[in-house]
């Protein structure tokens, strides 16, 4: 049995509801920006889905799944403070 972050149900719910909220976005550089982040945020995703598939085949933990894991809750952290400053800025005006 694979583990796969990517069709987790926590991960696919995240992922829509971001994909939702940046959608929303009137302000072009933060949706671009927020967009970049989500497509980088993805790429993460399926390292640590590929060094996962590479354990269960090969028995071992490669070293980038850290520097991985460490980059995807930085991604999540950035995307969520991005969205919440943008709400902010649109319910102020």
């Amino acid at each position: 049995m694979s583990i796969s972050l990517m069709n987790s149900p926590r991960f696919q719910q995240e992922y829509t509801s971001w994909q939702q909220k940046i959608a929303e976005v009137q302000d072009l550089r933060v949706k671009t920006d927020l967009e970049r982040q989500l497509q980088a945020l993805v790429q993460e995703v399926k390292k640590i889905d590929s060094a996962h598939n590479n354990m269960m085949t090969k028995n071992t933990i490669p070293d980038a799944v850290n520097d991985s894991r460490n980059n995807l809750q930085s991604l999540r952290k950035k995307i969520t403070r991005t969205l919440q400053d943008y709400e902010r800025s649109v319910k102020s005006q």
